[in-house]
C-alpha cells in the first residue's frame, strides 16, 4: 500500500504552454506513433506503460477531442500525449533532482502523513516528496492547462 500511494504522489516537471520534451516526447505534440519510434513499444498491445532498465514510464493520450474543455479532457486529437509519468525504480532524494522548490506552495497531505506537494502553478511545476523516507518517487511532465 505504500509503494502505491508512492505512485500516486507525483513529481510534476511542466514548462510553458507546450510543456517540457522528454527524449523527444513533448506534450500535447507527440503522438503514439512518435513515442514508440522514440523509446519502443508499450509492455502491453496499445497499452500506455513502457519500462526501461532505470524507470517505468506511463503515457497518458488524448482520447480524441474534447467538446467540453478542461478539465474533461485535452482538446486534442486522438493517441495525442498529454502527460508523461515516470517512476524511477530507485526512488531519488529531493536534493538529487535539479529543481529548487524554494517560494514553491506546500501543500501537506493529511490522508498520506509526511508527505509534501510543493507547486508551482505558473511553471506548471510541483514535486511530491516522501518527507519521512527523505525521497521523491515519481515525476511528470505535463501541458498546463
Amino acid at each position: 500500500m505504500k509503494s502505491l500511494r508512492g505512485l500516486l504522489l507525483i513529481l510534476v516537471l511542466g514548462g510553458a504552454c507546450d510543456g517540457k520534451p522528454w527524449k523527444g516526447i513533448t506534450p500535447l505534440h507527440s503522438t503514439r506513433h512518435d513515442v514508440e519510434r522514440l523509446i519502443g513499444s508499450p509492455k502491453e498491445p496499445n497499452g500506455n506503460t513502457y519500462e526501461s532498465p532505470h524507470e517505468r514510464v506511463v503515457i497518458s493520450y488524448s482520447r480524441g477531442r474534447c467538446v467540453n474543455g478542461w478539465p474533461y479532457g485535452w482538446d486534442a486529437p486522438f493517441d495525442i500525449v498529454t502527460n508523461i509519468s515516470r517512476a524511477p525504480k530507485v526512488a531519488v532524494g529531493l536534493n538529487e533532482i535539479d529543481i529548487d522548490v524554494t517560494g514553491y506552495e506546500q501543500d501537506r497531505n493529511s490522508d498520506t502523513p509526511g508527505w509534501v506537494t510543493y507547486a508551482n502553478q505558473r511553471e506548471g511545476l510541483s514535486v511530491s516528496f516522501n518527507g519521512i523516507e527523505g525521497k521523491v518517487s515519481m515525476d511528470r511532465l505535463f501541458s498546463p492547462g
